[in-house]
C-alpha cells in the first residue's frame, strides 16, 4: 500500500525501481543460465507459452509465500518430465492439475500446507 508505506517514511519510487532492477537482473541471469544450460538460444524462449508457465508454477504453488513458485516449478517440471516419457499430451494433465488446484487450494499448495499446519500445529511454512 503506497500510503501506508510513505506514511512509516519509505520512498515509495526508490523501493519500486529497486525492485524492478533486482528482478530485471534475476530474470537476465536465469535466462544466460538456461541458455548455457541448454548451450542453445531460441526467439521461441521469448513465447508468451514460456512466461506463462512461469506465471501458472507460480500460481499453483502459492502467489503469496516464498516457497510456493519453488514448489510449483518442482512439481510441474516432475509432472512434465515423468508423464512426457509415458504420454504425448501430457499438458491435458497439467492443466487439468492446474485446474484442480485453484479450485480446490486458491492460495495454491504451500497454502494448502499452510492452512492444514496451522489447523494441527498453530504455525506455518513460509
Amino acid at each position: 500500500n503506497d500510503t501506508r508505506a510513505s506514511l512509516i517514511g519509505l520512498n515509495v519510487y526508490r523501493l519500486r525501481l529497486s525492485a524492478f532492477v533486482i528482478a530485471g537482473l534475476l530474470a537476465g541471469v536465469s535466462g544466460t543460465l538456461f541458455a548455457l544450460y541448454g548451450r542453445y538460444a531460441s526467439a521461441l524462449y521469448m513465447f508468451y507459452h514460456v512466461s506463462g508457465e512461469g506465471v501458472v508454477w507460480a500460481i499453483v504453488g502459492g502467489v503469496g509465500t516464498l516457497t510456493g513458485p519453488f514448489v510449483g516449478t518442482s512439481l510441474f517440471v516432475l509432472i512434465r518430465e515423468v508423464i512426457s516419457s509415458h504420454w504425448q499430451h501430457h499438458a491435458l494433465i497439467v492443466g487439468a492439475f492446474a485446474i484442480l488446484v485453484v479450485i480446490y487450494a486458491p492460495k495454491g499448495i504451500v497454502g494448502l500446507w499452510n492452512d492444514w499446519i496451522s489447523k494441527k500445529f498453530g504455525g506455518g511454512w513460509k
